[in-house]
């Protein structure tokens, strides 16, 4: 960055000009706001930039007040502004807007005044602390990155503080507002030594935000004491004039969607766990951009859940760039990530599995798309042929195939069936070395063994959604190809399909992945075990000062043929991607 050596008046004269700037913007962009940073940051002068960004303070409404406490938390010390920041807190002529301005900066500069010697300098401290708390609560229905921020705080509470502070928020706020906090308390089963209270406080809320909560409690929920209370509250909305057979409609005119457009929704493949990670966005008329980026599972449904509000382009490019970046992503249509994404919370109410608080809080972000259905069997059946299957190798050309296996706890039958393989391999080590080609046919076999006891019913069932559900995203991004592949490969794996997969080359590598993967597990802890016998604190420990022979381990391992089969895969994957 240059930097430029501008005079104390050409100073003054830039942040004057700033500052009118501000008071033309209704709202100012992240992207504006980098763009004042970056220009003040190329002034060489920072000392005068932070005086004169002080002293503008006392002159300006608390909206821009913000902006330049913002900017003093950018550029300033804790020990340049200090002394100035706390004669406005101790002067009697200044508001106490403009305290609490200086407290917040002070605060988040690094001062550790007790929070009680600054209310002591306020003319009502009462009134200042409840336009927090007010403030905190409005920020919160439109800004879901306070509203987690509020939840973090209320959880990190011991349960007697939970209940008294929703109990003195109940008492002293509006529904619309508490609503935003009760939520998703109940739906993420973070405060369930509350939760009779927050059905309760549902009820009395005259909020239609109240609606979807209380059904899915009725719905889904096995407590069938909260079931009759939601039903309660779900009257009481519906006395108060709240229509609950439409709550869809609260979508569509949420603080978020009213300001902004969806932007852009990417998606990954699944991976071998079924996982797949999805961003979704929105733009507002100003450039900000709100993103979340959720994790989901085709079995346990919603994972995690991160996002950013107001944003630039620039930094949402990057995140993008940066998404997965093992993995391949596709920019799909916002139809479909609101479909899967409901999908993959519906698996979470089904099986009454918590669903992230942070997720709760994002979601509005797709509930104003329009919601369509993808029938995943009615699709596939028309994509799928037995042709396509001997094409299967092809689906390699994206190295996210390459991940799908198993795990020891994946299935009962991994964990025993590779000891079993590692005895057998070990047993003939000098033979499979100097015949590489028997291991090869002889990891085969293991395979066609092992295929049955994995693909049994459970297992052909949940690949044929995860496949099903693969084929539909390469529809979306317009791969019929492969498309046609996945989808032949869901009819055959499907467990009411007659079709004898033992010989399909995409089942085949599955399994071998497996048993490659657990034989370098195996590998793996034998290199741990002979580490911690050769630890001097272990063998003092077990009074054996005298080196370790590890002549056992060397004939234990099998490092030589896993690169024998490492090798000979990597050249099949290679083959299969030319």
């Amino acid at each position: 960055m240059k930097h430029r050596d501008l005079t104390k008046l050409q100073i003054r004269a830039e942040i004057s000009l700033m500052m009118q700037k501000f008071n033309s913007l209704d709202e100012m962009s992240r992207e504006q706001q980098l763009k004042y940073i970056s220009k003040l940051n190329s002034i060489s002068n920072k000392d005068y930039v932070v005086e004169i960004l002080a002293k503008e303070l006392r002159k300006v409404n608390y909206q821009k007040g913000q902006i330049i406490s913002s900017f003093l938390q950018e550029f300033a010390t804790l020990e340049q502004v200090q002394d100035i920041l706390w004669s406005y807190i101790k002067s009697p002529e200044a508001s106490d807007e403009l305290k609490d301005l200086a407290g917040i900066t002070l605060k988040n500069l690094g001062d550790n005044t007790d929070p009680e010697e600054f209310l002591n300098y306020l003319e009502d401290p009462k009134s200042i602390v409840d336009k927090e708390t007010r403030k905190l609560l409005e920020i919160a229905s439109m800004n879901p990155e306070a509203q987690i921020d509020f939840l973090d705080f209320l959880f990190s509470l011991p349960e007697t503080e939970q209940f008294n502070l929703v109990k003195s928020l109940h008492e002293d706020y509006s529904g619309e507002y508490i609503v935003n906090v009760i939520a998703p308390a109940l739906e993420s089963r973070q405060a369930c030594h509350m939760d009779e209270y927050l059905i309760e406080i549902l009820g009395e809320s005259r909020s239609i935000k109240a609606v979807p909560i209380l059904q899915d409690i009725i719905n889904f929920y096995n407590d069938e004491k909260l079931k009759k209370k939601a039903k309660i509250s779900l009257n009481m909305l519906k006395l108060a004039g709240i229509d609950i057979e439409n709550p869809q409609v609260f979508d569509k005119n949420h603080d978020i969607t009213k300001v902004s457009d969806i932007y852009e929704c990417h998606l990954t493949i699944p991976d071998g766990m079924g996982n797949q990670a999805v961003i979704a966005s929105r733009i507002k008329p100003n450039g900000d951009i709100l993103m979340m980026n959720i994790i989901i599972n085709d079995v346990h449904g919603i994972l995690d859940c991160f996002g950013f509000y107001g944003i630039s382009k620039d930094d949402f490019k990057r995140i993008i760039e940066r998404f997965q970046e093992k993995t391949t992503r596709f920019l799909v249509v916002p139809e479909y990530t609101r479909y899967i994404l409901e999908e993959a919370e519906k698996i979470n109410k089904v099986n009454n599995l918590p669903v992230p608080y942070e997720y709760v809080a994002w979601k509005i972000i797709i509930k104003d798309i329009q919601p369509i259905n993808y029938d995943r069997e009615e699709m596939t059946r028309e994509w799928a042929d037995r042709l396509f299957l001997e094409e299967s190798k092809a689906l390699h050309k994206f190295p996210d195939f390459d991940a799908w296996f198993f795990e020891d706890d994946d299935h009962g039958a991994i964990k025993d069936n590779i000891e079993k393989i590692v005895n057998k391999i070990t047993e003939k080590k000098e033979f499979y070395l100097k015949n590489p080609n028997k291991l090869t046919e002889q990891i085969e076999h293991e395979i066609t063994e092992l295929i049955p006891s994995v693909f049994d019913f459970s297992v052909r069932k949940m690949y044929k959604k995860r496949l099903q559900n693969t084929a539909i995203l390469f529809n979306i991004t317009e791969l019929p190809h492969f498309r046609n592949i996945v989808a032949s490969l869901a009819w055959a794996i499907a467990p009411e399909s007659t079709f004898d997969i033992i010989n399909n080359s995409f089942v085949r590598k599955i399994v071998k992945k497996t048993i490659l993967e657990g034989l370098i597990r195996h590998e793996y802890n034998l290199y741990n075990q002979e580490q911690q016998k050769l630890n001097p604190w272990n063998q003092r420990k077990a009074g054996k000062e005298a080196s370790i022979d590890s002549g056992d381990s060397k004939k234990q391992s099998i490092a030589e043929l896993i690169e024998v089969l490492c090798t000979h895969d990597t050249n099949n994957t290679e083959n299969s991607r030319a």
